[in-house]
C-alpha cells in the first residue's frame, strides 16, 4: 500500500480552463497553490495525496472535506478525514450527510457537497465502496506467519542452557548460582568463552533451532495481497522493469488520477465554473515516471517531428521553461500536404500562364 500511496502522491493536480480553441490554459493562482503546495495548514501536498492515497486502499473510501470562505465561497482548503467508521444520514428532502467517529470521540456530521468522496470497488453498496474482506483471510495468514517468525525467535533466545546442581538447594540458591553463572561465563566480559565448573554444578547448553517458515506458503499469501491490490512485489521493492511499471501505471494510477480529476471538479467548483471549461485534473504521463535513457530516446524521436514543444519536453525532465519555447519545430523537408497540393498547382498555373 505504501508503494502506490507514494507513486500515487507524485501526480501534479492542477485547476486548467479549457478555453473554445481548445487549449488548457492555467486557472486560478490561488487554488493551484492550494492544490500543489498546501492543502491546508497541517499537510503538503505530498503529504495529503499520501493520506488520501492510503484511505482509498485501506478502508475503499477516502474522504475529503472542502472548506470555503464565508464571504465569496472560494475553497481554502482541503482536510482528510480519518475515522473509526463513517455511517449515512439522508433527512426528508433526500439530501445525504456522513456522520463520522473520530478516534477523539467526536462525531461530526458534513452534507455530501462539502466532501469529497473517493470510491474503490464501488459494486455492492449505493453510497461507499465495498470493504476489503475478501483479503482478510490472506492478511490474517499473514499476520500468523510473522507473530511465528517473533514468537519462535523470542523463545529460542529465552532459555540458553540448563544449569544442573548436584545438591539440594533453595529457591534464593538456585536463582544466585543462576545470576552468578551468567555474569561469570554468559557475559560479553567473558572474553575467553571457556567455562569452568566443578563437581558439584552440570551445565548442560541447549541449541536454538533457526525459525523456519514455508517458502512456498509466504510466497502464496503475499501473491494473494499482491494481486488484490494490483501490484507486483517487483513494484513495492522498486526493482520494476519498464514493462512491469508500464502495467501498474496503466491499472492502477491512471485510472486513479482520473477518479480525482473527476470528483475534485464536480465537487470543488460549481456548475457555472464547470460550464465555462474549468476543471480540475491530476496530471500523469507515463513518460514522466519513466527513467532517463527512455524519456531521452522517446524526445529525441518526437521532437524533430513537432509532437513535443521545447517547454514541454523540458516539463518532462523537471527544468524551468524558456522564452519562445512554446513554438513546434518542424523539418524543412515536412509540410501539409494541402500546402504542398496548393503550391503545385500554383506552379502549373504559372506554367501555363507562360
Amino acid at each position: 500500500m505504501d508503494a502506490i500511496a507514494r507513486n500515487a502522491a507524485k501526480l501534479k493536480p492542477m485547476h486548467v480552463i479549457n478555453r473554445v480553441d481548445c487549449e488548457k490554459v492555467p486557472g486560478s493562482c490561488q487554488l493551484n497553490r492550494l492544490l500543489q503546495v498546501q492543502p491546508n495548514p497541517h499537510m503538503s501536498a505530498y503529504d495529503f495525496l499520501y493520506k488520501v492515497t492510503s484511505q482509498y486502499f485501506e478502508r475503499n473510501n477516502a474522504f475529503v472535506l472542502i472548506v470555503r470562505s464565508e464571504i465569496n465561497g472560494a475553497v481554502t482548503g482541503l482536510y482528510p478525514i480519518v475515522s473509526e467508521s463513517v455511517e449515512a444520514l439522508s433527512d426528508d428532502a433526500g439530501t445525504v450527510y456522513y456522520r463520522f467517529n473520530l478516534k477523539n470521540g467526536k462525531q461530526p456530521v458534513f452534507c455530501e457537497t462539502e466532501l469529497i468522496h473517493l470510491r474503490r470497488n464501488y459494486n455492492q453498496n449505493e453510497l461507499f465502496g465495498s470493504d476489503n474482506s475478501a483479503i482478510f483471510s490472506a492478511l490474517e495468514l499473514s499476520h500468523a506467519q510473522q507473530d511465528g517468525i517473533v514468537q519462535g525467535i523470542k523463545t529460542g533466545a529465552t532459555v540458553r542452557g540448563v544449569l544442573k546442581g548436584m545438591d539440594v538447594v533453595g529457591e534464593k540458591n538456585r536463582k544466585q548460582m543462576r545470576d552468578d553463572f551468567v555474569s561469570d561465563y554468559l557475559s560479553m566480559s567473558n572474553n575467553g568463552g571457556v567455562i569452568v565448573i566443578d563437581s558439584s554444578q552440570d551445565y548442560v547448553p541447549i541449541t536454538s533451532q533457526a525459525v523456519t517458515v514455508d517458502d512456498k506458503q509466504l510466497s502464496a499469501v503475499k501473491d494473494m495481497i499482491y494481486s488484490y491490490l494490483g501490484v507486483s512485489e517487483n513494484i513495492v521493492t522498486s526493482k520494476y522493469t519498464e514493462d512491469e511499471w508500464a502495467a501498474f501505471y496503466e491499472s492502477i494510477l491512471e485510472p486513479l488520477a482520473l477518479q480525482m480529476s473527476l470528483e475534485f471538479t464536480r465537487k470543488m467548483l460549481t456548475e457555472r465554473e464547470r460550464s465555462f471549461g474549468n476543471e480540475i485534473e491530476f496530471q500523469s504521463s507515463r513518460l514522466q515516471f519513466s527513467n532517463y535513457r527512455t524519456k531521452a530516446e522517446i524526445v529525441g524521436q518526437m521532437l524533430p517531428y513537432g509532437i513535443l514543444t521545447t517547454n514541454q519536453v523540458l516539463d518532462i525532465f523537471d527544468m524551468p521553461r524558456v522564452a519562445d519555447g512554446d513554438v513546434r519545430l518542424t523539418p524543412l523537408n515536412m509540410t501539409p500536404s494541402q500546402n504542398m497540393t496548393n503550391a503545385i498547382q500554383q506552379d502549373t498555373n504559372t506554367g501555363e500562364q507562360k
